[in-house]
């Protein structure tokens, strides 16, 4: 997998992330001390669409992995706004089984 680091200011967090070509971003949390992406997470997505040149992340289908190794899928409204983070339903430690799961999800 290829990986890109935001290199813009706004976030905080430390994270990679992949976009798929079948529209899955994938964000890894980094955890070298700064504020996580869970907490940065509205700062972080602004700066992965910055980062893709694109004005919202509308349609994406995400997850990211939080520094405890758990990965979670985050919500976004119709317009691309960060809404909120929520579980699989279950704990999720793989990144294939994330992304199966993720998959599932209607855009």
């Amino acid at each position: 997998m290829a990986f890109a680091v935001s290199t813009s200011p706004r976030a905080t967090a430390d994270y990679i992330y992949e976009m798929t070509e079948d529209g899955l971003l994938i964000i890894i949390d980094l955890d070298l001390g700064n504020r996580s992406v869970t907490n940065d997470m509205q700062n972080v997505l602004v700066d992965i669409a910055w980062g893709e040149e694109r004005a919202s992340l509308a349609g994406c289908r995400i997850t990211y992995r939080d520094s405890e190794g758990n990965w979670s899928r985050v919500v976004l409204s119709q317009e691309g706004r960060y809404e909120r983070v929520c579980s699989f339903g279950k704990r999720v430690t793989e990144e294939a089984e994330a992304l199966m799961l993720l998959r599932q999800v209607p855009k």
